[in-house]
Formats: C-alpha cells, structure tokens, sequence
C-alpha cells in the first residue's frame, strides 16, 4: 500500500505513543518472528518494531525486508526502530487514515 505524505505524518503521530511489540535479533527475519509480525499487524495495524543490528545498512535492508514479507508499508524510522501500517485483510476494524 503506497501512504501520501499526510498518511504518513497523521500514522507517525499515532505511533508516537506506542511500545515497540517486535524485536528483530540475531536471526533477523526468522520464521516465528514473520508469523508474530503478521499476528500483529492483523490486530494492530500499527506497529513498532525495535532492530538490532551492527550499521545503517543493515538496518534499512532488514527494516525494508520485513516490511515486504508481511506486506506492510514501512511508515518510518526512527534510530532502530522502525513503524509498520497495514490495513487489515478483514475489513471488521480499521484505522481510518484520512487525506
């Protein structure tokens, strides 16, 4: 999903306020952590995972690539944690983003 940049500013305000849920370690993208992902986006919707990782580089390659295996738009970052968006696949609850 490709988010405007008053999406994206309106979701950074709401991610202000939350806790990282993810924690990305040593095994980066491993399988229990991309179903874990994929849980908590399906409840939330909004996320904040925390990265560990040795540089920059690392970082972006590992914050993009989760953000591909969940299916996610990759709000922004913010030192090592980086905040996730994605509508949910049921369309019970959603956070409106208004343009």
């Amino acid at each position: 999903m490709d988010l405007n940049s008053k999406q994206i500013k309106r979701l950074k305000g709401m991610a202000h306020s939350l806790s990282p849920l993810l924690t990305v370690g040593k095994e980066a993208l491993s399988e229990g952590l991309l179903i874990e992902a994929d849980a908590c986006l399906e409840h939330h919707q909004l996320v904040k995972a925390k990265i560990h990782c040795e540089d920059r580089e690392e970082f972006q390659g590992l914050s993009l690539a989760l953000a591909e295996a969940t299916e996610s738009s990759l709000v922004g970052t913010i030192g090592r944690i980086a905040i996730y968006f994605r509508p949910p696949r049921k369309a019970e609850t959603k956070i409106r983003v208004q343009v």
